[in-house]
């Protein structure tokens, strides 16, 4: 019997140590995001705009949505605005491509949270921006353009 308990009790703590490391990771990969996405505003500010498309590109495609959102405002000429609500510049030497710029938006308005990371405020917003930037960019566009741009998004996961 008390072989029996040892064993239930070994299971035990190696599930909880399983489930530590596992909660762990996710933290740090939701950290190291975080941290990507800011590299990429902070290279935007310096005026370095192609290395800072190209961060939130690989960003984007990885999974996270504040990149995805990003995207779709360089290629819509919005205003970005950063997660400490200012404004930095639009000088990005990037033209308006609505067809990209409906990609990312898309992209980021039905983003995917995962079950095992609960999103952050800013993740929310972005998916939340994005949503509500859909309609303004598809009337601008023509319908061909608007296909275009659904297939890009197929084509791109």
């Amino acid at each position: 019997m008390r072989e029996n308990i040892v064993t239930v009790l070994g299971g035990m703590r190696r599930a909880l140590a399983g489930a530590v490391a596992a909660t762990a990771l996710s933290l740090a990969f939701a950290g190291s995001a975080s941290a990507n996405f800011e590299a990429g505003l902070s290279a935007y500010e310096r005026g370095e705009y192609e290395q800072a498309i190209d961060i939130w590109k690989r960003f984007a495609v990885a999974g996270d949505v504040r990149s995805k959102k990003i995207l779709g405002d360089v290629y819509s000429g919005k205003i970005l605005e950063d997660s400490r609500k200012s404004a930095v510049p639009l000088e990005t030497g990037v033209g308006i491509d609505n067809v990209e710029a409906l990609k990312w938006y898309t992209l980021a308005a039905y983003h995917d949270f995962s079950a095992y990371t609960p999103p952050t405020a800013d993740e929310v917003n972005a998916r939340i921006l994005a949503e509500e930037r859909l309609p303004d960019i598809r009337f601008r566009m023509s319908t061909s353009d608007v296909s275009k741009a659904e297939r890009l998004v197929s084509d791109t996961f």
